[in-house]
């Protein structure tokens, strides 16, 4: 191939795992976010803690993020220095179940998507404050202009 492809222990795209695992998470499918965890764990542990605070955000419900991420501390401090099978996947599992059984909320997409409207609502009009002053300014600006020339003959 022409470019290094991003893949899993058995074969899978980095990608299609990772979506696997959120979306095994969002419906609550044990076998399918245990399976995605372990296939991302070996080579891509870190983006796999990182995906989990993603989804601790964005799809439960209340503050279990601290939780995750009090998880991924320990993690890190228990796996410090131990390289392939010799750590411990106990943490990861522990982040994983807390996420399955925890009430989900898509609330934080709702607010995204009310924000980035809202934002859009004020720029539209501030561009339709500010189009009419610009308006304005380049008729003042090109009668003024026309009055100082030299009239064409």
């Amino acid at each position: 191939m022409a470019y290094n492809q991003l893949i899993t222990k058995s074969g899978h795209s980095l990608f299609t795992m990772s979506s696997l695992y959120q979306k095994a998470i969002r419906r609550c499918d044990v076998k399918a976010a245990g399976y995605a965890a372990n296939e991302l764990f070996d080579r891509y542990e870190h983006y796999l803690w990182k995906r989990t605070l993603v989804i601790s955000a964005e799809d439960c419900y209340g503050e279990c993020t601290q939780e995750i991420l009090a998880l991924y501390w320990a993690s890190q401090e228990v796996n410090k220095g131990k390289k392939g099978n010799d750590r411990t996947k106990i943490f990861i599992a522990k982040a994983i179940t807390i996420l399955l059984y925890h009430a989900k909320s898509r609330d934080s997409d709702f607010f995204r998507v009310t924000l980035l409207v809202a934002l859009a609502s004020v720029v539209y009009v501030v561009v339709l404050v500010v189009q009419p002053v610009s308006r304005r300014f380049e008729k003042v600006f090109y009668r003024e202009r026309a009055l100082r020339s030299e009239p064409r003959y």
